[in-house]
Protein backbone atom coordinates (compact mmCIF):
# COMPACT_ATOMS: atom_id res chain seq x y z
CA UNK A 1 0.00 0.00 0.00
CA UNK A 2 1.29 3.76 -1.01
CA UNK A 3 1.66 5.92 1.71
CA UNK A 4 -1.35 8.66 1.63
CA UNK A 5 1.27 11.64 0.19
CA UNK A 6 2.50 9.30 -2.61
CA UNK A 7 -1.19 9.27 -3.37
CA UNK A 8 -1.46 12.48 -3.61
CA UNK A 9 1.52 13.48 -5.37
CA UNK A 10 0.36 10.50 -8.00
CA UNK A 11 -2.99 12.35 -8.57
CA UNK A 12 -1.43 15.54 -8.38
CA UNK A 13 0.96 14.43 -11.03
CA UNK A 14 -1.63 13.17 -13.05
CA UNK A 15 -3.56 16.47 -12.95
CA UNK A 16 -0.93 18.45 -14.46
CA UNK A 17 0.16 16.22 -17.16
CA UNK A 18 -3.50 16.64 -18.11
CA UNK A 19 -3.25 20.12 -18.39
CA UNK A 20 -0.36 20.47 -20.18
CA UNK A 21 -2.65 18.82 -23.67
CA UNK A 22 -0.61 18.83 -26.72
CA UNK A 23 -1.99 18.77 -30.38
CA UNK A 24 -0.68 15.40 -30.19
CA UNK A 25 -2.15 14.01 -26.89
CA UNK A 26 -5.09 12.62 -29.10
CA UNK A 27 -3.78 11.66 -32.38
CA UNK A 28 -2.22 7.71 -31.00
CA UNK A 29 -5.04 5.29 -33.34
CA UNK A 30 -5.62 3.05 -30.93
CA UNK A 31 -6.68 5.89 -28.69
CA UNK A 32 -8.64 7.63 -31.11
CA UNK A 33 -10.77 4.09 -31.65
CA UNK A 34 -11.09 3.62 -28.04
CA UNK A 35 -12.53 7.34 -27.54
CA UNK A 36 -14.49 7.48 -31.03
CA UNK A 37 -15.62 4.20 -31.22
CA UNK A 38 -19.31 3.56 -31.97
CA UNK A 39 -21.24 0.15 -31.16
CA UNK A 40 -21.26 -2.75 -33.75
CA UNK A 41 -22.79 -5.46 -32.28
CA UNK A 42 -25.38 -6.06 -30.28
CA UNK A 43 -26.34 -9.31 -28.17
CA UNK A 44 -30.06 -9.74 -26.19
CA UNK A 45 -29.43 -10.73 -22.57
CA UNK A 46 -31.33 -12.24 -19.68
CA UNK A 47 -29.86 -13.36 -16.29
CA UNK A 48 -26.27 -13.50 -17.22
CA UNK A 49 -24.39 -12.82 -14.10
CA UNK A 50 -20.93 -11.15 -14.15
CA UNK A 51 -18.75 -11.58 -10.61
CA UNK A 52 -15.82 -10.33 -10.13
CA UNK A 53 -14.24 -10.59 -6.50
CA UNK A 54 -16.46 -9.01 -4.24
CA UNK A 55 -18.94 -7.49 -6.90
CA UNK A 56 -22.28 -9.20 -9.05
CA UNK A 57 -23.29 -7.59 -11.94
CA UNK A 58 -26.50 -8.80 -13.02
CA UNK A 59 -27.49 -8.24 -16.76
CA UNK A 60 -31.80 -9.00 -15.85
CA UNK A 61 -32.89 -8.54 -19.32
CA UNK A 62 -32.00 -5.93 -22.26
CA UNK A 63 -29.39 -5.58 -24.91
CA UNK A 64 -25.27 -4.81 -24.85
CA UNK A 65 -23.54 -3.36 -27.57
CA UNK A 66 -19.81 -3.90 -27.92
CA UNK A 67 -17.48 -1.73 -29.86
CA UNK A 68 -14.99 -3.30 -32.34
CA UNK A 69 -11.82 -4.63 -31.00
CA UNK A 70 -8.84 -2.61 -30.54
CA UNK A 71 -5.30 -4.39 -30.48
CA UNK A 72 -7.77 -7.66 -31.12
CA UNK A 73 -9.17 -7.58 -27.77
CA UNK A 74 -13.33 -5.98 -27.47
CA UNK A 75 -13.29 -3.41 -24.46
CA UNK A 76 -15.99 -1.79 -23.72
CA UNK A 77 -19.84 -2.97 -23.77
CA UNK A 78 -22.74 -0.68 -23.62
CA UNK A 79 -25.75 -2.17 -21.39
CA UNK A 80 -29.66 -1.26 -21.90
CA UNK A 81 -32.27 -2.88 -20.03
CA UNK A 82 -32.84 -3.93 -16.38
CA UNK A 83 -29.88 -4.97 -14.20
CA UNK A 84 -28.25 -4.97 -10.68
CA UNK A 85 -25.39 -4.45 -9.19
CA UNK A 86 -24.30 -6.02 -6.22
CA UNK A 87 -21.42 -5.76 -3.66
CA UNK A 88 -20.67 -7.02 -0.28
CA UNK A 89 -17.63 -5.70 0.81
CA UNK A 90 -14.63 -8.64 2.15
CA UNK A 91 -13.13 -6.19 4.52
CA UNK A 92 -14.47 -4.92 7.87
CA UNK A 93 -13.09 -1.96 7.19
CA UNK A 94 -14.01 -2.08 3.58
CA UNK A 95 -18.43 -2.16 5.29
CA UNK A 96 -17.44 0.83 7.37
CA UNK A 97 -16.38 3.21 4.56
CA UNK A 98 -19.50 2.28 2.36
CA UNK A 99 -21.55 2.54 5.22
CA UNK A 100 -20.71 6.17 5.79
CA UNK A 101 -21.18 7.05 2.05
CA UNK A 102 -24.55 5.31 1.32
CA UNK A 103 -25.91 4.28 4.58
CA UNK A 104 -25.51 0.55 4.69
CA UNK A 105 -22.50 -1.55 4.79
CA UNK A 106 -23.21 -3.09 1.14
CA UNK A 107 -24.43 -1.96 -1.90
CA UNK A 108 -27.41 -2.83 -4.13
CA UNK A 109 -28.29 -1.00 -6.78
CA UNK A 110 -30.80 -1.57 -9.75
CA UNK A 111 -29.89 0.14 -13.76
CA UNK A 112 -31.43 0.72 -16.45
CA UNK A 113 -27.52 1.85 -18.81
CA UNK A 114 -24.67 0.80 -18.02
CA UNK A 115 -21.35 0.87 -19.68
CA UNK A 116 -18.71 -1.67 -19.08
CA UNK A 117 -14.97 -1.28 -19.91
CA UNK A 118 -12.93 -4.73 -19.32
CA UNK A 119 -9.89 -6.66 -20.47
CA UNK A 120 -10.35 -9.57 -19.34
CA UNK A 121 -12.83 -12.62 -20.61
CA UNK A 122 -16.17 -10.10 -20.33
CA UNK A 123 -16.61 -10.25 -23.92
CA UNK A 124 -16.82 -13.76 -24.68
CA UNK A 125 -18.55 -14.62 -21.87
CA UNK A 126 -21.93 -12.12 -22.36
CA UNK A 127 -21.68 -13.57 -26.01
CA UNK A 128 -21.67 -17.16 -25.14
CA UNK A 129 -24.70 -16.31 -23.30
CA UNK A 130 -26.77 -13.69 -25.37
CA UNK A 131 -28.25 -14.22 -28.59
CA UNK A 132 -27.22 -12.02 -31.81
CA UNK A 133 -29.76 -9.00 -32.32
CA UNK A 134 -29.46 -5.94 -34.39
CA UNK A 135 -27.53 -2.60 -33.47
CA UNK A 136 -29.50 -1.21 -30.52
CA UNK A 137 -29.66 2.59 -31.48
CA UNK A 138 -30.26 3.24 -27.49
CA UNK A 139 -26.71 1.65 -26.77
CA UNK A 140 -25.38 4.72 -29.57
CA UNK A 141 -27.01 7.46 -27.41
CA UNK A 142 -26.19 5.82 -23.45
CA UNK A 143 -22.54 5.95 -24.48
CA UNK A 144 -22.88 9.67 -25.96
CA UNK A 145 -24.21 10.38 -22.65
CA UNK A 146 -21.54 8.66 -20.68
CA UNK A 147 -18.96 10.10 -22.50
CA UNK A 148 -20.46 13.11 -22.19
CA UNK A 149 -20.54 13.22 -18.36
CA UNK A 150 -17.20 11.98 -18.01
CA UNK A 151 -15.15 14.24 -20.36
CA UNK A 152 -17.09 17.12 -18.93
CA UNK A 153 -15.52 16.23 -15.45
CA UNK A 154 -12.08 15.22 -16.68
CA UNK A 155 -12.24 18.48 -19.33
CA UNK A 156 -13.19 21.17 -16.59
CA UNK A 157 -10.11 22.69 -14.55
CA UNK A 158 -10.01 22.47 -10.89
CA UNK A 159 -7.84 23.08 -8.42
CA UNK A 160 -6.61 19.31 -7.09
CA UNK A 161 -8.00 19.99 -3.53
CA UNK A 162 -11.24 20.70 -5.00
CA UNK A 163 -11.30 17.60 -6.96
CA UNK A 164 -10.11 15.16 -3.59
CA UNK A 165 -12.61 16.89 -1.55
CA UNK A 166 -15.40 16.40 -4.03
CA UNK A 167 -13.85 12.97 -5.29
CA UNK A 168 -14.32 13.55 -8.76
CA UNK A 169 -13.16 10.82 -10.96
CA UNK A 170 -10.03 12.47 -12.59
CA UNK A 171 -9.58 9.05 -14.76
CA UNK A 172 -9.51 8.94 -18.38
CA UNK A 173 -11.21 5.62 -18.53
CA UNK A 174 -9.71 4.57 -22.39
CA UNK A 175 -6.40 5.77 -21.75
CA UNK A 176 -6.17 3.30 -18.16
CA UNK A 177 -7.81 0.57 -20.79
CA UNK A 178 -4.82 1.54 -23.48
CA UNK A 179 -2.95 0.99 -21.35
CA UNK A 180 -3.42 -2.16 -19.73
CA UNK A 181 -4.16 -3.85 -23.94
CA UNK A 182 -0.18 -2.41 -24.00
CA UNK A 183 0.73 -3.80 -20.85
CA UNK A 184 1.35 -7.83 -21.47
CA UNK A 185 1.84 -8.60 -17.80
CA UNK A 186 -1.96 -7.19 -16.94
CA UNK A 187 -4.19 -9.99 -15.66
CA UNK A 188 -7.60 -8.20 -16.74
CA UNK A 189 -10.06 -5.85 -15.27
CA UNK A 190 -13.87 -5.06 -15.15
CA UNK A 191 -15.19 -1.84 -14.98
CA UNK A 192 -19.01 -0.53 -14.51
CA UNK A 193 -19.25 2.83 -14.70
Amino acid sequence: MRPFYCSILLIFTNVIAFAQKSALANSEANYRALRDGTPKETYLVENIELKRDVGTVTLKNGKISFLPAVLNRVTLGVFTGEGRFQLKPAAPLEAQSIGKMIGRSDVDEEFTSAVIYFTDGTYDEIKRQGHAEAIDSAAANALKDFRNRTRQQVDQPRSLVEALIKGDDMLNADAEILAELYDVNQSGSCVLW
